[in-house]
């Protein structure tokens, strides 16, 4: 092995004094080390403190107003403390604007003041904007018409916004609480709101006083057809039958009272047909002429529902006694008659419904007119086509598409208020010009 391995050099061996030292030299172009130093600082805006501290935009308005003239008077421009006037209040509304227009349109305002036109992915690109007194005003082509240069270039406000949706609920309240369409409306006439629909439709909904006033039900989910609703039967087999009235009809004679008339509805369970009847009471003899004149115009029904009598308000106990004389005779008749539950209209959904279309054309029809038997026999037969002609689906807009399926397609196979087509099939090609 090397003797430098296990002794070391040979200077280790002498004294201490007599080691040779070599001067340690420092290069003249080192450079010295540099440490990066990091701070995460977190600031508050004193915007967002200003406009979180209001609720309502009258009362923000007019803090921001007594701000300034307090500044403004802390700086020896005016002499004392002053009331509020309306230049104040406009010079709030434009600070105001100002803070919520930098918060938002940061971006678009820098471009704006460079004389640049705003970023194509700008919410702003299709509005033309341009400034004016520090705020973003919406362009167009009205700049020589003789309207109000505030209608012409309303400022543009962000959506989303707690003061723009302030803006929205102060309208709101000044409308009367009125809809959608009319705040809109009202908001434009000063300024943009993008997303305007949006906004106007949110504020009304959540206010409470609206909601109050029209209050949206939580409706429950529908049970399933009954069986005799979804069975292909020939029409008015299985019918539904409610009264409707009273009405009054005249005699035609002088010095004679009007008479009161009841309404028979008959509605198919199958087509939704109506077949309409004038009662002239509600007694069971009553009951049974009409019930026998609809089965033979319609044919005999082999079912027949009606509710139990307790929603035909006015007439109960004479038409719960009706019901049980009629239906001794409907027994013989070798019809099956279907009582609903008390005080469950809803049960018969069908024939209400029927009721309600059928007063829809009768009162716009007589209004406060009392008519004769004959007139009103008359007007039902014409109130009961125009019922069977309602269209059971949805209306297609192409022209090349069959015609719409109506409940009198099954009574007469064909519509009951056009007039017969011709039947082309048999002529020649020279009478088809």
């Amino acid at each position: 092995m090397s003797r430098l391995w296990w002794n070391g050099p040979a200077w280790l061996e002498s004294d201490e004094k007599d080691w040779i030292l070599n001067p340690i030299t420092h290069a003249e172009e080192e450079l010295p080390e540099v440490r990066e130093v990091k701070l995460v600082l977190s600031t508050t805006n004193p915007v967002n403190g200003i406009l979180r501290h209001y609720s309502e935009w009258n009362r923000m308005l007019r803090g921001v107003a007594w701000l300034t003239i307090y500044s403004k008077y802390l700086r020896k421009m005016i002499n004392g403390p002053q009331s509020l006037r309306i230049p104040d209040l406009n010079e709030a509304r434009k600070t105001i604007l100002r803070m919520v227009q930098a918060e938002c349109f940061s971006k678009e305002i820098s471009s704006l003041e460079r004389g640049q036109e705003v970023a194509k992915n700008s919410k702003l690109r299709s509005l033309n904007p341009f400034l004016r007194d520090g705020l973003i005003l919406v362009g167009g082509r009205l700049e020589n018409s003789d309207m109000v240069d505030e209608h012409k270039h309303p400022v543009v406000l962000p959506a989303a916004h707690r003061v723009t949706r302030m803006i929205f609920e102060k309208y709101h309240l000044e409308l009367l609480h009125g809809g959608p369409q009319l705040l809109l409306s009202e908001v434009r006439r000063l300024y943009w709101p993008l997303l305007g629909r949006v906004t106007a439709r949110s504020v009304v909904w959540r206010c409470v006083r609206c909601t109050k006033s029209h209050p949206r039900f939580n409706h429950p989910i529908m049970a399933a057809l009954p069986r005799d609703r979804v069975q292909c039967t020939r029409p008015f087999t299985v019918t539904g039958v409610d009264f409707a009235g009273p009405i009054f009809i005249r005699s035609g004679l002088r010095r004679v009272a009007a008479k009161k008339a009841w309404i028979a509805i008959f509605v198919c369970f199958s087509t939704k047909a109506v077949h309409l009847e004038l009662a002239d009471d509600l007694s069971s003899r009553s009951f049974m002429a009409t019930l026998r004149c609809f089965m033979a115009r319609r044919g005999k029904c082999a079912k027949l529902y009606s509710d139990n009598g307790t929603n035909f308000v006015g007439a109960q106990k004479e038409l719960v006694s009706m019901m049980k004389k009629a239906s001794d005779d409907l027994e013989k008749e070798g019809i099956e008659w279907h009582f609903n539950p008390p005080s469950a209209p809803h049960f018969g959904g069908i024939w209400e419904s029927a009721v309600k279309s059928m007063k829809h054309y009768l009162k716009r029809v007589t209004s406060d007119h009392k008519l004769t038997s004959t007139e009103m026999r008359t007007l039902l037969c014409q109130i009961e086509a125009c019922l069977n002609s309602r269209p059971m689906t949805p209306l297609n807009s192409d022209p090349s598409d069959l015609a719409v399926l109506t409940p009198s397609h099954f009574l007469i196979g064909g519509a009951m208020l056009l007039p017969d087509e011709p039947d082309i099939t048999k002529e020649e090609p020279k009478g088809l010009r």
